[in-house]
């Protein structure tokens, strides 16, 4: 297992040093960027939270301007003249004032859609062109001048008297007409019960007048020197919030401003989607109901664009309606200053971590490498080499004092080398001496092993094939026993199979015959029933016959009680002349009529016989059949009987066979058992003559040794 013991100080210190380095940029770097971030993001957030309350104040005085314009518009005299003027002159009109002044300033207006409102006056000669043609002119400008998308005027019944641009809506009632219940009606109904000099506020909604387009409402009262009401006035809002949040300094190129109502719809369009979103785009996001709550939360959301973005928001208020202004930015693009800076940081501590690097391999190298100078020189020490320099000894650190150190070492080396050279040599002389000993000893004993071991080796060899002999011969025996007396069992058995085949071959061939005398018994009951179907069919031929001979006599006798009718008639026609042939023809026909009964009753039984006799011919054809297919079922059998008399005769001469060999194998295993006991015989003689050899070997080896054992201590 790898440790820092392991690692070698050549590679231990610069390791070291670097690693120090690395952590001490790591953690300066690392702690200078979470502070930097948190700081950023301090700022940011403290940037953004100033930008909103700016945005909030923007709108709100623009809000407080529109009221303060359309209380100082309502409450002026021109306001107060305008719908007096405009009323008498709506009442002038005529009968049904909706259709001509939409006939005059609307499909009779020269000017394009969208600017209806160039026209100053009719040329229909009316007092509604001259009220129209005095106060056209400045609620224009006030509308041009201050951004609005329409002024209106209505009297006291909800008459929309004047309106800046003509829209669908002029000219209706908006308390009884078609856009009663759109918000410029409900923004009438307000102002209309007011008192005073308060301001009713419709939030945006689709305005069906104006094509669909988002509108909202401000309305209030327009009154008389006494303070009675006398019409209301109305501005149609335009998105305020586009025209304040379209500056969107500090949210980089991605960021905009967005204002949402309590459920997250947006009330201003956005430029980074492709479609519109005002009224029908939702946010849904914490950051919304926070805001509206009074807390400052930013939030990550990806609703409307699909990217991630850092949401902030602010509340607003307007007329009791709850907003939230949003500020919404890249999350990358907040996060961009940041991945710069810690680019920088990462860029300056490799730099710094470099240098250390390098300063820290150059510091350890000017201690590392005397120090292996002098362990490759101690290694050299080590392996015997006295001769090395020990080139470090003039040093005045540690590693002079340690190389001075490794000199008596040296020194202590060439004198312990000097005296084993000596002692070498004196050893070598007694091992001379004893080694010519023991050259003689060892040629001796190891022939007389070599010897010993190729009588062990052959005595061994030959006992253990006797005893393999003598196991084969005991085995054999027992073989050649079992083998004799399931020879005499099997001759035996076979006697009995050729005894049970010689019966079932008399039964089967008496079987052939019972099923040959069936045969023929099938043949002729199928003869018979052959003969007896034609004669039956001859038989109902003859009732068919018989049939047709009763229908001739029916013809017959009603042709006669047809004449016995036409006499009765003749008869009645000649009166008393023909009293007596009406009698006869009476007669006749109660023949007639008689004979008719008799052949029908002789046909109904004639049928009865010829059903009786098809059902017979059916039941007769039916039996011959069947005699056919046992005919055919016997001739089948007597074939499989045949077959099987030949197979059991031919067991029969195998079994016979197989009995004769039963009785040889019986008597020839009677010879092998004699053989197998006399080479068990001898294999046992062959054993104990291999035992009593190897003993002597023994014995034999046992001797030697010791008489070697007393050469050696001699």
């Amino acid at each position: 297992m790898f440790t820092m013991s392991s690692l070698r100080i050549s590679r231990k210190l610069p390791v070291l040093v670097v690693l120090s380095a690395f952590l001490c940029v790591l953690g300066v770097g690392f702690a200078s960027f979470i502070t930097a971030r948190d700081n950023i993001h301090t700022m940011h957030e403290e940037e953004i939270q100033a930008l909103l309350k700016s945005r909030k104040v923007e709108i709100a005085k623009s809000l407080e301007l529109i009221d303060k314009d359309l209380r100082i518009v309502a409450a002026s005299p021109l306001a107060r003249e305008a719908i007096q003027s405009f009323g008498a002159a709506w009442k002038a009109v005529g009968t049904n004032p909706q259709a001509a002044l939409v006939k005059a300033y609307i499909t009779g207006n020269p000017h394009d859609v969208g600017k209806k409102d160039n026209l100053d006056a009719a040329d229909t000669g009316s007092q509604y062109d001259m009220v129209h043609a005095k106060f056209h002119p400045w609620f224009r400008k006030l509308l041009r001048e201050h951004g609005y998308y329409d002024v209106f005027l209505f009297n006291k019944e909800g008459d929309l008297v004047y309106s800046v641009f003509k829209e669908q809506d002029f000219a209706t009632n908006l308390n009884e007409g078609r856009w009663r219940d759109t918000d410029l009606g409900n923004a009438f109904r307000a102002a209309a019960q007011m008192t005073n000099e308060e301001v009713a506020f419709f939030d945006f909604r689709p305005y069906g007048p104006s094509n669909d387009a988002p509108a909202s409402f401000v309305s209030t009262r327009i009154a008389d020197e006494t303070g009675e009401t006398i019409g209301v006035l109305a501005f149609q809002l335009p998105n305020i919030a586009d025209k304040v949040l379209t500056n969107r300094a500090g949210l980089g190129k991605t960021g905009e401003y967005l204002i949402v109502r309590s459920d997250g719809t947006m009330l201003n369009e956005s430029d980074k989607t492709p479609g519109e979103d005002m009224l029908k785009t939702k946010i849904d996001s914490p950051v919304i109901t926070a805001a509206l709550a009074g807390r400052w939360e930013p939030a990550i959301t990806s609703d409307y664009r699909d990217t991630e973005l850092t949401t902030y928001a602010v509340p607003l208020e307007y007329h009791g309606n709850k907003w939230a202004i949003i500020a919404a930015q890249a999350t990358a693009e907040i996060g961009a200053p940041l991945v710069a800076m810690r680019n920088r940081m990462m860029l300056i501590g490799l730099v710094l971590l470099a240098i250390s690097g390098i300063g820290g391999v150059l510091a350890s190298r000017s201690i590392t490498r005397p120090i292996s100078a002098l362990v490759a020189e101690m290694t050299d020490l080590a392996d015997g080499n006295t001769d090395v320099a020990l080139l470090s000894t003039s040093r005045g650190d540690e590693i002079g004092d340690m190389t001075k150190a490794v000199a008596v070492f040296r020194d202590n080396a060439i004198e312990r080398q000097r005296l084993a050279d000596a002692a070498a040599a004196e050893q070598k002389a007694r091992e001379q001496r004893q080694m010519t000993v023991e050259y003689l000893i060892k040629s001796f004993d190891s022939d007389v092993k070599q010897a010993l071991e190729t009588v062990g080796s052959n005595t061994t060899e030959m006992e253990g094939t006797a005893k393999v002999l003598t196991g084969i011969a005991s085995d054999t025996s027992q073989r050649a026993t079992s083998a004799a007396a399931a020879s005499e069992q099997a001759s035996v058995n076979v006697q009995t199979v050729a005894a049970a085949a010689e019966e079932l071959a008399a039964s089967i061939e008496e079987i052939g015959r019972q099923v040959e005398q069936t045969k023929q018994v099938v043949s002729e009951g199928t003869l018979s029933a052959t003969e007896t179907n034609v004669k039956v069919s001859a038989l109902s031929d003859s009732s068919q016959k018989i049939g047709d001979v009763i229908r001739l006599i029916q013809d017959i006798a009603e042709q006669t009680n047809l004449l016995a009718l036409n006499a009765t008639i003749e008869a009645a026609r000649a009166g008393e002349m023909g009293k007596g042939f009406a009698v006869v023809a009476a007669e006749v026909k109660e023949l007639a009529n008689q004979t008719s009964r008799a052949t029908e009753e002789i046909s109904s039984q004639i049928s009865s016989v010829q059903g009786s006799t098809k059902e017979a011919a059916d039941a007769i054809d039916q039996i011959a059949q069947t005699m056919n297919r046992i005919n055919d079922y016997t001739s089948s059998i007597a074939t499989a009987v045949e077959q099987q008399g030949a197979a059991t005769t031919e067991i029969s001469v195998n079994v016979q066979q197989a009995a004769q060999g039963t009785s040889e194998v019986a008597f020839n295993m009677s010879g092998v058992t004699a053989s197998i006991t006399e080479t068990n015989q001898s294999a046992n003689q062959v054993l104990s003559a291999s035992q009593a050899v190897s003993s002597q070997a023994v014995n034999l080896n046992g001797l030697v040794a010791r008489f070697l054992e007393e050469v050696r201590a001699a």
